[in-house]
């Protein structure tokens, strides 16, 4: 197995989806061998054992470029020279199966090139959204990952066997890029229900974000990063707070990864009067056990859980807040759109239109029996999105 990144490098779903396929892959007997990029110094090797099993993994050094003028370019940089050696003289028909856990990386690419068996598995997520006309990224970047699609993903999309998607509109961006609708397989991210009960007490929680019992928590989930569309969240608040007449606290967990974004909506709050209103937790990954303690307090405790993106591909978040039972506002986008159910499971909004936002938390807040319904249909929803559900999907394409 191949992934551009691994826990705990990888701060994201993405991350999330990695670690628990190969764990759970692990634990149904499967002797599994992973390949991942860190930005460390030096290959290095180690074991994570599951059970009686171990997983062996293998960290390839990525090179460094640009990071803070691009930082959004990082994860799909190739291993550094230093590792190609290594790469060259691994014996990868020994075996069975070939997944590629992520495309747009180079890393992926490279050992694409290296790897001659034919029995390969490519997992795309999506294309990047960024690169798109009205996209974010620089004209450069725009004009490379062009050129990139026609050379380099262009061949690392055909010489897989199969690929899987975790939603249906990306399968149909795949055949919009010449791929065979027979060669496709739609396979959603799972999630682990046991992990996600709600916890009583909030006092770590509520202590250290200086949250006060009466306050209504909107909570998000996500990066810091242009395509989350925070500054429409943010604009939403004073509508909100005038309309309902209570105290509101936005808290975002998760880690500031773009610099420059982080400061324009600094520079937003502070305009719009909200520094007291509006947390940034910069919880790095969540990884240790106390920030995933204080994420789940922090699912716990929300009164109303937001997905306010402007792009995904599939919202790993969105079960995480259905299976907490949370009544969800979140963007009306494709990856969103396939989990949640308008006015049944959640409420869905134009992404960046701030006044729909307000106007459906508003609803929510005035409104308990809308609530539990969302609540009640949204954990029942998202049993079907069982990790075990998920595994037997993809055995049944290890074996075929």
């Amino acid at each position: 197995m191949i992934a551009p990144s691994f826990p705990p490098y990888n701060q994201g779903g993405g991350g999330i989806f990695y670690k628990t396929l190969v764990q759970r892959l692990a634990a149904r007997g499967h002797r599994i061998t992973l390949i991942a990029g860190y930005y460390g110094k030096g290959l290095k090797r180690e074991n994570l054992e599951i059970g009686e099993e171990k997983i062996k993994i293998i960290w390839i050094p990525l090179m460094k470029l640009a990071q803070k003028k691009y930082p959004q370019i990082q994860e799909s940089l190739p291993p550094n020279f230093l590792s190609f050696y290594h790469l060259r003289t691994t014996f990868y028909d020994r075996y069975d199966i070939v997944h590629i856990l992520a495309f747009g990386h180079l890393l992926v690419d490279v050992l694409n090139l290296l790897i001659r068996i034919r029995r390969k598995i490519l997992t795309v997520h999506g294309f990047p959204k960024s690169i798109e006309n009205k996209g974010g990224a620089s004209l450069l970047i725009k004009l490379f990952y062009k050129i990139y699609l026609e050379t380099l993903g262009k061949y690392t999309l055909n010489s897989a066997t199969t690929i899987t998607t975790p939603s249906d509109f990306v399968s149909k961006d795949c055949i919009k890029m010449g791929l065979s609708p027979c060669k496709i397989k739609t396979i959603p991210n799972g999630i682990d229900l046991q992990s996600y009960i709600s916890v009583q007490h909030f006092y770590e929680l509520e202590k250290k974000y200086n949250i006060m019992k009466d306050d209504v928590l909107i909570l998000s989930i996500a990066r810091i990063v242009w395509l989350k569309g925070f500054e429409y969240a943010i604009e939403s608040l004073p509508q909100i707070m005038k309309t309902t007449k209570k105290s509101i606290k936005y808290m975002i967990i998760g880690p500031i990864e773009d610099r420059k974004y982080y400061s324009k909506l600094c520079e937003q709050i502070e305009k719009l009067g909200l520094k007291d209103n509006v947390i940034f937790t910069d919880l790095l990954g969540i990884t240790s056990q106390r920030d995933q303690n204080l994420k789940l307090q922090a699912l716990s405790r929300a009164d109303i859980f937001l997905v306010s993106s402007l792009h995904e591909s599939f919202g790993f978040v969105v079960l995480e807040a259905m299976a907490m039972g949370k009544p969800i506002v979140a963007s009306n986008i494709e990856g969103i759109a396939a989990i949640l159910d308008n006015m049944k499971t959640g409420i869905l909004v134009n992404p960046n239109i701030s006044e729909e936002i307000s106007h459906a938390i508003t609803l929510l807040l005035s409104n308990s029996t809308l609530c539990k319904k969302l609540s009640e249909n949204a954990k029942r929803e998202v049993k079907k999105y069982d990790w075990e559900m998920i595994l037997d999907n993809y055995e049944k394409i290890y074996r075929q």
